[in-house]
């Protein structure tokens, strides 16, 4: 798991026991966006990690049973993006295993089987795998969705997805997707997978908006249009203008983030959006933020607050189709300081609150990080 998240991927752990009720029974399911499940079949259920922590693993017959279940899954149940939870690649590394038992294994589950060990160079042979896989579920999945009224494009190393004017045909039910279960509002290009030249292109874009201080509104159309780069940065869902409160009327976050599991944890991280020129810190002799950084703190708390006004619980189901039960609280806005004594007062107003305040170049560097 270190790896992958290393790597930028995100990654969440499940119980083998919660697999199945998860997938069938619980609303986080349908809220959730997974590109694969991946299962270890090494060792015993419970062992202990060098470090001392208790560690589950999945022997063979119980990741082949699990493989199973999900394999048997009605259409009904489908990921955020209404991508059949039964047709994401379901990914066993085990030890050794009889080869007559693989097979049978093999033909009953239709998942990827692959050996695997505790070691660096089989972390990264499992990781590649893992990529694999994704990608070759991504290429059956974008030939779905023309067959489902959504246009599909490819330049510059993106595979990018928009709604048709017209079904191209009228199905809409397919072997990966039911768009019954898509819950994007889609309404322009997304960028839906990008290989290296379209996170380099992304990050030249990226660089040509803050060279030119963007606005508000055309930084927040480039993070819909590419959702990879606030999903990697924050390690979450971004969800754009998800929310619209009853009171106060027609109020809405710029971003909510959840996890990737959906509601599993019950929470969600609120973010307003501001521009990359805006000033950050004020000089004197009570230095601290801007006044556009206190009216976007302010911004971010009063939405808090309606998250939790009984009066709009039935807008935030019926929007995210769960009821948070905590929310972090951060600000997108301006460029880090480069005046030392600039960035010293930033440093120390920041700790201050319980706010975070997101800089442009903390963005583009998680970027920049990944070529």
């Amino acid at each position: 798991m270190a790896q992958l998240r290393a790597a930028h991927h995100l990654v969440e752990f499940m119980p083998w026991f919660r697999l199945t009720s998860y997938l069938r029974f619980e609303t986080g399911s349908s809220l959730a966006l997974i590109d694969a499940i991946v299962c270890s079949a090494n060792g015993v259920e419970l062992g202990w990690s060098r470090d001392d922590k208790l560690e589950a693993h999945y022997p063979f017959d119980t990741a082949v049973y699990l493989a199973e279940e999900a394999r048997m899954l009605p259409d009904a149940c489908t990921t955020r993006d209404g991508r059949k939870w039964r047709s994401l690649p379901f990914i066993i590394f085990h030890g050794p295993v009889a080869p007559w038992l693989l097979q049978a294994a093999k033909v009953s589950t239709q998942a990827l089987f692959y050996l695997g060990f505790h070691h660096v160079y089989a972390a990264r042979m499992m990781m590649f795998h893992i990529e694999a896989a994704v990608k070759a579920h991504h290429v059956a999945l974008l030939s779905d969705y023309e067959c489902c009224g959504l246009l599909v494009r490819h330049e510059m190393g993106r595979a990018q997805i928009k709604p048709a004017l017209k079904r191209k045909h009228g199905r809409s039910n397919t072997e990966h997707y039911n768009a019954a279960g898509d819950r994007r509002k889609l309404s322009d290009w997304v960028t839906f997978s990008r290989d290296r030249e379209g996170l380099s292109n992304d990050v030249a874009l990226f660089e040509q908006l803050l060279s030119r201080d963007a606005t508000e509104t055309e930084m927040h159309k480039f993070f819909v249009q590419h959702p990879a780069i606030l999903m990697e940065a924050r390690g979450r869902i971004p969800l754009s203008h998800e929310i619209n409160f009853t009171e106060p009327k027609n109020q809405k976050p710029d971003f909510v983030f959840s996890s990737i599991l959906g509601s599993e944890d019950g929470n969600l991280d609120l973010l307003e959006l501001k521009g990359p020129g805006e000033r950050l810190v004020n000089r004197g002799f009570h230095a601290g933020f801007a006044h556009k950084v206190h009216a976007s703190i302010n911004q971010i708390r009063d939405y808090q607050r309606a998250m939790h006004n009984p009066t709009n619980l039935e807008a935030i189901s019926k929007s995210l189709g769960f009821s948070p039960q905590n929310s972090r609280l951060a600000v997108l806005i301006g460029r880090s300081p480069q005046n030392r004594t600039d960035a010293s007062t930033f440093d120390i107003r920041k700790r201050e609150i319980n706010v975070e305040i997101v800089t442009y170049d903390e963005i583009f560097e998680s970027q920049m990080c990944q070529l």
